[in-house]
């Protein structure tokens, strides 16, 4: 029922590297963002979630991490600060 939201948590992860494997997907937010950075996986279905499963885990895949750090550094702490401020600036004039 939040489909626009992206819970702090998700978020915390994201410095870590760590693939995102949401299941079962809403299609909202968290499955934007695993979409936007092309880390992780937004799973509908049982036999995906089965089978992505079996890659990572038992043949130890690695996901690739090419361009991670720039996909991952607009949702920082930082760069969130800056939006904030913008629009309270904006709200202010």
């Amino acid at each position: 029922d939040k489909k626009g939201i992206v819970p702090t948590k998700v978020l915390n992860y994201l410095p870590m590297e760590i693939p995102i494997l949401f299941y079962p997907t809403d299609y909202g937010a968290i499955d934007n963002l695993i979409n936007n950075i092309g880390f992780g996986y937004a799973l509908s279905q049982k036999q995906q979630l089965y089978n992505i499963l079996e890659n990572e885990v038992l043949n130890k895949n690695k996901t690739s991490l090419k361009d991670y750090s720039a996909k991952v550094s607009q949702f920082s702490a930082e760069k969130q600060l800056v939006k904030f401020s913008e629009a309270i600036k904006e709200m202010s004039s």
